[in-house]
């Protein structure tokens, strides 16, 4: 069972950098905000730059910590670059979130391949990469901090449906995914905790927005 992270006071120490995708609104947000309370510094990372600058501001007035946006949009390659660059070349980054993610709004039959496809790139192919970017840095990096998240939420049909057994088919599978990468990051990285949430529905919508 995964422990949730507690809305304890900001820490004075020093734990490194988060990176955390999805970040400007819903768990990627609250995990903002915890892990800044925990004593990291932050690198945010969302399509939305009004609400990066804005939760970036409210975190750095609360907390002290240092926090830089990336604008960046994951189904698009160049912008995954950007992202993996950064992970590669910042020192400081001792944790990893890979929040960003969504799912279709509709059933399989009746989406559209290309928002299929453009869901794909951003829950399985920018996952994959960031977290294969990130681990060099995780495994050689300070040992008093050896921490990743590996985030998934991926609902696959539109509240009341999610029965349906394409729906459980294409979670099921992607979830395995998910899962199989977490145990061979771990295996990969001695030391490094690797942790894998599913989230229920959270009252947001599931497509992109």
């Amino acid at each position: 069972m995964t422990t949730p992270i507690s809305t304890q006071t900001t820490s004075q120490s020093n734990k490194g950098t988060a990176l955390i995708t999805g970040a400007s609104t819903g768990i990627g947000a609250v995990y903002a905000d915890r892990l800044a309370k925990r004593g990291y510094d932050l690198v945010l990372v969302a399509r939305n730059q009004k609400r990066l600058d804005d939760l970036a501001a409210s975190i750095a007035k609360n907390t002290g910590r240092k926090v830089d946006i990336i604008v960046a949009d994951l189904t698009q390659k160049a912008d995954t670059l950007r992202v993996e660059e950064r992970l590669r070349s910042d020192k400081s980054i001792t944790a990893l979130v890979n929040n960003a993610g969504f799912g279709a709004a509709a059933t399989l039959h009746d989406s559209s391949i290309e928002e299929l496809e453009s869901m794909i790139q951003l829950n399985v192919t920018a996952l994959t990469r960031l977290t294969h970017s990130a681990l060099p840095g995780l495994i050689v990096g300070s040992p008093k901090l050896t921490s990743a998240l590996a985030l998934l939420r991926i609902p696959i049909a539109r509240a009341g449906r999610v029965g349906r057994p394409n729906g459980r088919l294409v979670v099921c599978r992607i979830a395995a995914f998910s899962l199989s990468l977490c145990v061979g990051f771990a295996e990969d990285a001695g030391g490094i905790i690797v942790t894998r949430a599913c989230s229920t529905h959270i009252g947001r919508p599931i497509g992109r927005h």
